[in-house]
Parts: C-alpha cells; sequence; structure tokens
C-alpha cells in the first residue's frame, strides 16, 4: 500500500543538516501532489457480475448484480439475459453446470417478425435440468443475436436453421431417454429423420449397431455424444449401461439434406 506521505527525517540546524530537511519537504510535497493528480485521472466504475439461479419454486432466473461506486448492491432478476424482470420466491440457489444443460440453435431471419428483422441472426436455448432422473426439459429462451435482445418465439416459416448452403439440416424434434445396466434401449426416428445426435448424461453406457452392446459394445462416458448418420443406423441403435451405471439419453433428430438428396 502506498503511502500518503513521504518520510520526514528529524534533523538538527547544522548548515547541511538543514539543507536534507528542506529537500525532504520538497520531496513530500511533490509526492502528494503526485497522489492527488493520480486520484483526479481514475473516474470510479460500477461492478456487474451474472449468472442463473433457481428459486425455492424451481424457477430458473437470471441474475444481474451491481455494485456501485459508494458500495451500494443492487440485484435485478431476468427470465433470460437482457429479457424481461421477473421476481424469485426466496431463497434461491447459484445454478452450477452440473444442475443444468442449455441446448443451442443458430437461426437466420428470412422473413422480418416481431423482434426481428431479414438478416437477424437468432439463438434457441433448450434448458434442461441434469439434477433429476431422467433429466427433465426447463424452458426454452429466444435471443436476437444482433440486436443483443430477448425475443417472444419466432414463426418458424420466418427462420431457418444456420448452416451451409451445401448442406441444410432441420431439426425434427427430441426425446429424453432414461437408461440403466439391466435394458437395452431402442430409438424411435420420427417421420424423415436421417440423423440423430445422443448426447450422455450421468454414467457410461455401451452401444452398437444392430448387434446387443452388453458383451461387446463401444463405451461412451458421461458428457459425450455419439450419431446415428442414417435411418438405417437410427433403427439399428442400441445402448445400454455399463454395468453399474445409470443415466440420461437426450437425443436430437434432424433431416439432412445435400445436393444429392437426403443422406
Amino acid at each position: 500500500m502506498i503511502n500518503s506521505r513521504a518520510e520526514i527525517p528529524k534533523y538538527g540546524h547544522t548548515t547541511s543538516q538543514d539543507i536534507n530537511y528542506k529537500i525532504w519537504l520538497r520531496v513530500d510535497k511533490i509526492y502528494k501532489n503526485m497522489l492527488a493528480q493520480q486520484a483526479a485521472t481514475v473516474t470510479p466504475v460500477d461492478e456487474t457480475t451474472t449468472g442463473w439461479v433457481t428459486d425455492v419454486n424451481g424457477d430458473v432466473h437470471w441474475l444481474e448484480t451491481i455494485v456501485d461506486t459508494t458500495g451500494g448492491i443492487t440485484y435485478t432478476y431476468y427470465d433470460s439475459p437482457g429479457g424481461a424482470v421477473t421476481t424469485p420466491v426466496m431463497p434461491i440457489t447459484p445454478v452450477t453446470e452440473k444442475d443444468y444443460e442449455l441446448s443451442k440453435s443458430c437461426y437466420n431471419v428470412i422473413t422480418s417478425g416481431t423482434g426481428y428483422t431479414i438478416g437477424d441472426k437468432l439463438i434457441k436455448l433448450n434448458q434442461f435440468d441434469t439434477s433429476t432422473t431422467p433429466m427433465t426439459f426447463l424452458s426454452t429462451l429466444w435471443f436476437n443475436e444482433t440486436t443483443n435482445t430477448s425475443i417472444a418465439s419466432p414463426l418458424v416459416v420466418d427462420i431457418e436453421e444456420c448452416l451451409p448452403q451445401t448442406k441444410l439440416r432441420e431439426e425434427l424434434g427430441y426425446e429424453i431417454l432414461p437408461f440403466t445396466d439391466t435394458s437395452v434401449v431402442t430409438l424411435t426416428a420420427p417421420l424423415n429423420a436421417n440423423l440423430a445426435e445422443i448426447q450422455v448424461q450421468g454414467g457410461t453406457i455401451q452401444y452398437m449397431f444392430g448387434v446387443d452392446p452388453t458383451a461387446a459394445g463401444i463405451w461412451v462416458g458421461s458428457g459425450q455424444r455419439i450419431e446415428a448418420e442414417s435411418l438405417d443406423e437410427i433403427n439399428k441403435l442400441q445402448i445400454i449401461g455399463a454395468s453399474g451405471n445409470s443415466g440420461t439419453l437426450i437425443i436430437h433428430y434432424f433431416c439432412v439434406n445435400t445436393p444429392d438428396g437426403n443422406n
């Protein structure tokens, strides 16, 4: 910590000591002026922190905490980042990465609507509570990344997924399935699905295509993903928990189109 006053020696009245004493007084004055100038050039700013919290009813809120330059603290809750103000039922608990999962999708606006115009980029966030077994769906949030604002759900005909022109992918839906080490899980593909992305949560699985995976299945751990890249693979995929493991599978189904037709 910087001392606000230079230490001034105490001397007698001989000529050399008197000169030194006057020099130290001058140094002290210069030092004080320097500190005053530094203080004048530093502009205090508010400190802001944000994060998800859940209230006693299990509802999720976006908390913005502002500490102003006088030390005062303001707490404001929203339904999403930049969204509408909410009022949680206390007490609240911070939401950690282990408590929830966000599934993110990107869309381009092709027809203007409420909260968006042609050319805007929209983000869709599906929230899942991973503290329950099986994992449960919480909510869907829409965010206009171009204007940095939260919006209501857009019309399906107004948007298209952000993908290269050479390959278009349409999400057809999702399902959440529990798995254990005692029974094999199979998938039921929706109409036109030719791709399935499966995320594993809570334990390790074994999987095979067209063969019971119990004995020699491929192992995949919690937090990892696998894909079934055709309707045939979706129909043949078999999944079971490794010995002593159970958890949840989050499956998203897609229809993927290429210049040569559907995969």
